[in-house]
């Protein structure tokens, strides 16, 4: 096209300019397009970014805002002593602590009697922030812990480290780069992930925790101020955001148990779709859509797939019918999530099944990435659960993630009466 042309661009190591903002002006000053093709990061803490340019003035101040943000975070970080925030893993991120009353005054000392609601609160270690708190008992309306009757209770704060995109534990350039290439790009690159060879967490990349999406081009929550925080941590500043501190915090997340068991049925791709039974007669009837009778693995092109899956999918009705009866939903009722995929498209994971300010809620993983095979297959998630966990599917809540981009958090348990 007249009046547009391409250039790469490729800077090795950490230093690239003391003064970028200038160093941006004259030599991308008519940019549109900065698309960061590879980032390698060696054993010796330098950096090898690829950078594809491309002339124009279209959205010129946003592009220029992050490469300025992140070119001044390379210069500030060539300064750093460690290169990195460190994280020591055998060093906790924080700790839970109980108060006897909402105002957290009265901490308590000895263990709670049954029956009392207590409030908690989360010291966090400088760099992390609470996410969440999660109960296995019952949660009060103002987000108080119920002691249960036998007195025991296990408690578990979700804690992010602010900035640590690339989840190892720590802050370094690694961050910063994949901060970058989201907040251009609106997702992580291929080349990126298969270099650096991790999973990431896009909650802790927005440092801010900022509501950003939207905001600008890719509908990325990362922007540059995401990026200028986690610069001048390298640098070495203080921690302004995310001091050592105590956070209260309410209880919002009722942990209960479950078992997952998915077959798969014959059939043509449908909508997904998420029901909740609690009776034989309403299980009979669900699966009455379904063509049970027929081997959803005898069709043409799916060689190999019977034998792979086979026994481990296939509906049995004489199994069905002696597992799923009057006795089991006297206790428990079933939650199904309903897909069709192809053969070997079987592989979203139940990533936990828990109460959310008392909305029942289930996560899946879905990790595949690549060409599927086979021909369609209806596949069925049979979630297993306490009778008590949903009144109806309309209140249900479900999320699926790409595990890669999924949340991350440090782990901070409680346990008392044990």
């Amino acid at each position: 096209m007249p009046g547009r042309r391409k250039k790469i661009i490729k800077f090795t190591g950490r230093r690239i300019t003391s003064n970028p903002e200038n160093f941006f002006k004259k030599y991308f000053q008519h940019c549109s397009i900065i698309r960061i093709f590879s980032v390698l990061y060696s054993e010796s803490k330098n950096i090898s970014i690829d950078f594809c340019i491309s002339k124009g003035e279209k959205d010129m101040k946003f592009y220029g805002k992050i490469f300025c943000a992140f070119l001044a975070a390379l210069t500030l970080s060539a300064s750093a002593p460690a290169f990195a925030a460190d994280t020591p893993a055998e060093s906790a991120p924080g700790e839970i602590k109980l108060y006897a009353d909402s105002e957290r005054t009265k901490e308590l000392t000895a263990s709670p009697e049954a029956g009392q609601t207590v409030y908690a609160s989360v010291v966090c270690r400088e760099g992390y922030y609470p996410y969440s708190l999660t109960v296995d008992g019952e949660i009060a309306e103002d987000g108080g812990i119920v002691i249960p009757e036998n007195g025991k209770l296990s408690a578990s704060a979700q804690l992010v480290l602010a900035g640590d995109i690339a989840v190892d534990g720590k802050l370094d350039m690694k961050d910063l780069v994949v901060m970058m290439q989201h907040a251009v790009e609106g997702y992580i690159p291929w080349n990126t992930r298969f270099s650096l060879r991790s999973d990431f967490d896009v909650v802790a990349g927005n440092y801010d925790r900022r509501e950003s999406f939207g905001v600008n081009y890719r509908c990325s929550p990362i922007d540059t101020k995401d990026i200028i925080h986690v610069s001048r941590i390298l640098a070495g500043w203080k921690n302004e955001l995310y001091p050592e501190k105590e956070y209260p915090i309410a209880a919002e997340i009722q942990s209960t148990d479950y078992a997952v068991t998915v077959k798969a049925t014959r059939g043509e791709r449908i909508s997904d779709r998420i029901d909740a039974i609690k009776s034989v007669e309403a299980f009979n009837d669900f699966f009455s859509n379904f063509d049970t009778a027929g081997d959803p693995f005898d069709k043409p092109g799916f060689e190999g797939y019977s034998e792979e899956y086979g026994d481990e999918l296939r509906w049995n009705a004489e199994e069905m019918t002696a597992e799923y009866n009057e006795e089991f939903f006297a206790d428990h009722m079933l939650v199904i999530y309903t897909e069709s995929d192809y053969a070997d498209g079987c592989n979203k994971d139940v990533y936990n099944v828990y109460r959310k300010n008392g909305v029942p809620t289930l996560e899946f993983h879905d990790p595949y990435s690549g060409v599927r095979g086979g021909d369609i297959v209806v596949f069925h998630h049979l979630i297993e659960l306490p009778k008590d966990f949903a009144s109806a599917y309309e209140d249900l809540n479900m999320w699926i993630y790409d595990s890669k981009d999924y949340l991350h958090t440090h782990d901070v348990a409680l346990n008392i009466g044990e």
